[in-house]
């Protein structure tokens, strides 16, 4: 049965390679817990990172069951992607460091803070260093970072080409105003950008099966316009 899900799809190009792929999901929250389920089911390699639990608020906007509250996130996350995908992915109940990089292809960013995802791409660009220093070693090339309010969300697709146009994307979390509380997730959205950042790494991985596709830099939509807004 757990290949079965995949007859739609197995002679993709990127379908073909994906089980090669060790994707690292940072945060499990309104992004990382709808992207599991997606990267899982289009059969990639997955590390799930949270050290949070399920709260009552977490529910209506992030990919939890009421009878979920108090688990750790991780521990929620994997039990749904084995109900749908009869896969077990990793998971660490741990804040994210450094060292979970280790034979890592690509980072899934997927937090809420942005001096979390500031640390995340400086530990990033040191990896990159050490990439063209030693190209053997099996370490990110890769990194989709998702940006996620209630009715807007923006993903950016970095690679080395990329690193300093992505930078220019950074800011200290006190430079904007937070949103009250009521105006921060929904589901269809939460699902929106982990279906577009499951696109974008999957343009990715086509590319390097020689079935190229388009990589933009970022995507972003708004609620009211009905497309997506596209910058190569």
């Amino acid at each position: 049965m757990q290949e079965n899900y995949k007859l739609r799809f197995k002679d993709i190009s990127w379908a073909k390679i994906a089980p090669d792929y060790n994707i690292l999901v940072i945060g499990l929250g309104g992004i990382g817990s709808w992207l599991s389920l997606l990267l899982n089911r289009a059969g990639y390699n997955t590390i799930l990172v949270d050290f949070d639990r399920v709260e009552a608020h977490n529910i209506g906007g992030q990919l939890f069951m009421p009878t979920q509250g108090s688990l750790y996130k991780t521990e929620a996350v994997v039990n749904t992607v084995h109900s749908f995908c009869e896969i077990v992915p990793s998971a660490i109940t741990e804040k994210y460091t450094p060292n979970f990089f280790d034979s890592i292809d690509i980072i899934a960013v997927c937090v809420d803070s942005m001096e979390v995802r500031q640390q995340i791409f400086d530990d990033w660009k040191k990896v990159l260093e050490q990439n063209k220093a030693n190209p053997s070693l099996r370490l990110p090339i890769m990194l989709v970072d998702g940006r996620l309010n209630a009715e807007q969300f923006t993903v950016y697709a970095v690679t080395e080409e990329t690193v300093e146009r992505y930078s220019q994307t950074m800011y200290k979390d006190n430079e904007v105003p937070d949103d009250i509380c009521t105006n921060k997730q929904t589901s269809h959205f939460g699902a929106g950008i982990a279906y577009t950042m499951t696109k974008l790494i999957n343009c990715f991985v086509a590319n390097r099966a020689d079935d190229l596709r388009d990589l933009p830099f970022c995507i972003k939509d708004e609620g009211f316009l009905m497309t997506q807004q596209v910058e190569p």
